[in-house]
Formats: structure tokens, sequence, C-alpha cells
């Protein structure tokens, strides 16, 4: 079990995902019910929905993480065989659950059955660049870009308060900002709750 002593970012595993872009039917179709900002460029997430894989023809790994894949050195592999099919470059991701210091064993159940063992690397790398923090539900579907606000919630007085901390990803900088906005995930869309604080990382941009 992690110290939870401090914060704490544990890896769930890894991704590749579309260069720089949203999925365009979903940002067609979706920005002004689902958006928080809407004068970002793209929109980043955990959620495959909004930010999906580059790879159509991805096979499952055989040791396969709530992300995606466990073992990134496997991933690259994968990815230099069957990215220059691709007109557009593909990014390398990580993607992190953020625990914040904690003993209640309660809270720590939250986020238990996510974590998997045999990761590869099992740490953040320094190297890695911080996209920005995403809440979503344990099957990575974004309350934050991809929970649509019904006509009779007060989608302005949300973005009153928390564009303002968002960034041009659409993502959190601050993980404490996300956590808040967990806890109004879990009582505004209480079908996907529990909510969770996940970290999105770029570990490498892969371009012809």
């Amino acid at each position: 079990m992690p110290n939870c002593s401090q914060d704490t970012e544990l890896i769930l595993g890894f991704d590749d995902r579309v260069e720089g872009q949203s999925a365009p039917d979903w940002l067609t179709n979706c920005e002004e019910q689902y958006l928080l900002r809407l004068d970002v460029e793209r929109v980043l997430s955990t959620d495959w929905m909004v930010w999906p894989s580059a790879l159509s023809e991805k096979v499952v790994p055989e040791q396969p993480s709530p992300v995606g894949w466990a073992d990134l050195s496997e991933l690259r592999k994968y990815c230099s065989k069957w990215w220059r099919r691709r007109s557009r470059p593909l990014n390398l991701i990580s993607v992190t659950l953020h625990l914040p210091s904690c003993e209640d064993e309660e809270e720590v159940g939250r986020w238990r059955s996510l974590l998997i063992s045999d990761l590869n690397p099992s740490e953040v790398n320094t190297s890695w660049t911080l996209l920005g923090y995403d809440v979503s539900d344990e099957y990575l579907l974004s309350g934050l870009s991809n929970c649509g606000y019904e006509r009779d919630e007060d989608i302005e007085t949300a973005r009153k308060t928390w564009s303002p901390h968002l960034n041009c990803n659409h993502l959190f900088d601050d993980p404490e900002k996300a956590m808040a906005f967990q806890k109004f995930s879990d009582q505004r869309v209480e079908e996907h709750s529990p909510f969770f604080t996940f970290g999105i990382w770029l570990i490498e941009r892969m371009s012809k």
C-alpha cells in the first residue's frame, strides 16, 4: 500500500492518443452542453470518446491496465510498427491516479481496485510533461468533459466557478481544484460516482 503521508501519483497505465485533437464528432456536437471552458482549442481527457486512441487497429495487450497498456516498452514497440500508416503524429501518454494524503481505509478502498501490478515503469519520470488533471469514473469516463448538463442545471454558474481553473487542454493544473470538482461531480452525476482525479502525462510525441 502506498504511503499516504503526502500526495502521490500512482501510474495506472499507458496509451497512444491522437495528436492534440479531440474527437471531431464529439467536439462539434457536445461542447455547449459538456464543456465548462469554451475558448480552448483542444480538449484532452482520460476518456477515449473525447480524446481517442491514435491507432484504430489497436490490439488488447495481454496484460491490460485500466488505461490500455501496462508496459510502456511494449506500447512503444506496437506504435513503432503501426503508427507510420497514419499521417498524423501520436502521443504516448501515462495516466496516473492522484492520491491525496490520507489514512482513511474507506477512502483507500475507492481507488484500490484501479491499481495493477507489473507496471513498467511504475513511477512517473521527471522528463514527462503534465498536461493536467481530469476527473473521471473508474471506466475513465470524464465528469469534466463527457457528462452533459441537463436543461434544468445551471451550467453558467458552473462555468463561472470552474473555468478559471482549467488550462488550455480543458484540464485542471491544480490537483486540489480537481479534487474539489471530483466531489462536485459525485453529487451532480451520482450514476457515475465515485469519481477520481487522474493526471495525464505526455511521455513522447511520435512523428515522421
